[in-house]
């Protein structure tokens, strides 16, 4: 329940930190689950052998869970179809869905793979909850390869954006054709040169 509720809210509250923090928003989702998952790995192997782990703990754990993944998973197809150019910006998001049900689909098969090689024949507490702790903490290795990525891409995102439009151009004259009217952040070097002042 903590965990639907997690990844409920996630979602809702992007745009607020989005508005605050920018690209920052997916490498923070990601590493919300990383510390999640690793919290889990220690809550459960903290916890005597054949008892239950303390329900609150455990609680807030799954939401840190479920709303990381809420803020990481959204702003994820965000992060891959900006950085195209629109005619192709289908294609890559149909790429990347493909890409995150295939990802799912073996996460699946290797967390388990590792949970059960690491089992063995045995079906005691102390082997299920061994097992369960080296599992969460591959995926928290997963993820924190991912908030790696993700804030590599938002360091190069801050970096173009402070560049401005031109910036790539160096010294070589270019030619803007504007083939749409509206509010702009452009700034022109000889004011004369702003149409907008010029149609005043």
């Amino acid at each position: 329940m903590a965990t639907r509720l997690g990844f409920l809210l996630g979602p809702l509250a992007t745009p607020c930190f989005r508005r605050h923090l920018g690209e920052w928003v997916n490498p923070l989702g990601m590493g919300l689950e990383t510390a999640g998952f690793l919290g889990l790995a220690w809550l459960i192997s903290a916890t005597p052998d054949g008892m239950a782990p303390a329900s609150r703990q455990l609680a807030v754990l799954l939401f840190l869970i479920g709303f990381g993944q809420g803020l990481g998973l959204p702003t994820l197809m965000t992060m891959i179809t900006g950085r195209v150019a629109p005619a192709h910006a289908g294609m890559i998001a149909g790429i990347a869905s493909s890409t995150l049900q295939v990802s799912t689909a073996l996460s699946v098969a290797l967390v388990g793979g590792i949970f059960y090689t690491v089992l063995g024949g045995r079906d005691d507490p102390a082997a299920i909850a061994h097992a369960f702790v080296l599992a969460a903490l591959c995926i928290a290795l997963c993820l924190g390869a991912g908030v790696g990525l993700g804030m590599t891409l938002a360091r190069r995102a801050a970096v173009a954006s402070r560049q401005g439009h031109f910036a790539m151009t160096g010294n070589e004259p270019v030619i803007v054709l504007t083939t749409a009217t509206g509010p702009t952040d452009t700034v022109h070097d000889n004011p004369a040169d702003d149409p907008g002042r010029r149609s005043r």
